[in-house]
């Protein structure tokens, strides 16, 4: 979460503000993928996307940086959780609404809030929680509205 004054904009602040963007983006792409596609077409040219990608990025200073002997099962853990996750979530997109699915992701926010809190020290204000209720709410609003079409 960012609470950026006028001044305080910076590239981070615009940077995870076009995440937020470009996630919804993947989300409702996603979704339409799963009407056509199978699962593990789209895991694959995800994973295949992200390599040349990862690839790219990591050579573009000439020094691609491999992990040793120490590092390499972390490394692995992140890759195996990290396609796990789009496992998931692609494979809820393909089952319900992303006006549903997406709700649940938002208990990402107060576990990420508790790690930074135990992790990285950072305080939780008053400021966390109004965000958080405002994210509930709009939540909460979507999945009424659509529990009204389903109904009605």
């Amino acid at each position: 979460m960012a609470r950026p004054t006028v001044e305080g904009i910076n590239a981070g602040v615009v940077a995870a503000a076009s995440a937020a963007i470009f996630f919804a983006l993947t989300i409702m792409l996603t979704k339409k993928l799963t009407r056509t596609q199978s699962i593990t077409g789209i895991l694959f040219f995800l994973t295949a996307m992200q390599l040349v990608m990862g690839a790219i990025c990591a050579g573009f200073d000439g020094d691609i940086a491999v992990p040793n002997a120490q590092a390499l099962p972390y490394v692995l853990l992140i890759g195996v959780a990290g396609l796990l996750a789009h496992f998931c979530l692609t494979n809820a997109l393909s089952i319900a609404p992303a006006t549903v699915v997406v709700p649940i992701d938002f208990i990402r926010l107060p576990v990420i809030a508790i790690v930074g809190m135990l992790v990285y020290q950072e305080a939780l204000d008053i400021w966390v929680f109004v965000g958080a209720g405002v994210i509930f709410i709009g939540n909460y609003a979507n999945l009424w509205v659509e529990s009204r079409k389903a109904s009605g």
